[in-house]
């Protein structure tokens, strides 16, 4: 399964600043893996640089104009983003329809117009730890000191402005076994500013994510607690072992992506805070959009 899921041309690769592996290719990794597509904001074009030679990528080069969504975990030379077909974004419409009365303002005005497919496999055990998606590790602490709550510019992520919009919603498609995504929040015997590794849960805070069930993420949510989803022991006669998730976002930041490759053109800023390219695994990359 490792070698096939490693040689998908369909697939992002992810790779992993801190274990400096692909973890596509990793047999231990715990990452689900993951197609990222997003609505075409330009059509198919060359790209022609007004900056000095060498400041800015891909002179020449064929691109197209995406929302596409970062991975802060991989190096930018391999972000990948896919323009999202016919058939993603009728299925957007259709949850997001459906979803449209538990969507916060910003998220009731347009459809998403990103999406990620996440495949979760359990023989794998692929699961996603706790995080926050839209909020830094100080926000808590922030809003402590009586700062306003993140309205404006996003967290930098590679170089770039994060791309998914600020008070939006995230929701979540799923087919196949149960997960169950659990909430944390800040342990009430420490201070609310306590580092995350004391946070806790409790079963009210807990959901399991089922076929077929839509799951909406809100922005307090995100700002207030971290996030995880897990397998549980107790879906033994479940008819499948993979969980398929549709995450949709509303983002607010394009980047061109190569036509031939699918991995984002990197603007100046962006390769001034890459730390080193990762090319070891350029042999991958043999996509083309379509």
């Amino acid at each position: 399964m490792i070698s096939k899921i490693s040689r998908s041309k369909y697939l992002d690769v992810i790779y992993s600043w801190f274990n400096d592996v692909s973890l596509n290719e990793n047999a231990s990794s715990m990452q689900p893996v993951r197609r990222t597509s997003g609505m075409v904001k330009k059509r198919a074009h060359f790209f022609h640089s007004q900056l000095p030679r060498g400041e800015e990528e891909g002179d020449g080069r064929s691109v197209v104009t995406l929302y596409g969504y970062p991975n802060a975990e991989c190096p930018t030379n391999l972000w990948m983003c896919f323009p999202m077909t016919k058939l993603d974004y009728a299925q957007c419409l259709q949850v997001w329809t459906k979803a449209w009365p538990c969507l916060t303002c910003i998220s009731r005005r347009t459809p998403p117009n990103g999406v990620q497919l996440l495949a979760y496999h359990r023989v794998l055990n692929r699961k996603m730890n706790p995080h926050r998606d839209n909020h830094g590790g100080n926000i808590v602490l922030n809003l402590v000191n009586g700062e306003e709550v993140p309205w404006g510019e996003n967290p930098t992520v590679g170089g770039s402005e994060n791309s998914q919009v600020r008070g939006s919603s995230v929701m979540i498609f799923t087919r196949g076994r149960p997960m169950t995504m659990t909430l944390r929040y800040a342990s009430p015997d420490r201070e609310v500013t306590q580092q995350t590794k004391y946070y806790t849960t409790s079963p009210s805070f807990q959901m399991k994510m089922r076929d077929g069930w839509i799951t909406v993420l809100d922005v307090v949510d995100d700002m207030l607690m971290l996030h995880s989803v897990n397998w549980d022991d107790d879906d033994a006669g479940a008819e499948t072992d993979v969980r398929f998730a549709w995450v949709y976002r509303w983002l607010g930041v394009t980047h061109d992506y190569y036509t031939q490759g699918c991995t984002v053109r990197r603007t100046k800023e962006m390769m001034k805070t890459c730390k080193r390219d990762i090319n070891e695994v350029n042999h991958d990359l043999e996509r083309e959009m379509v």
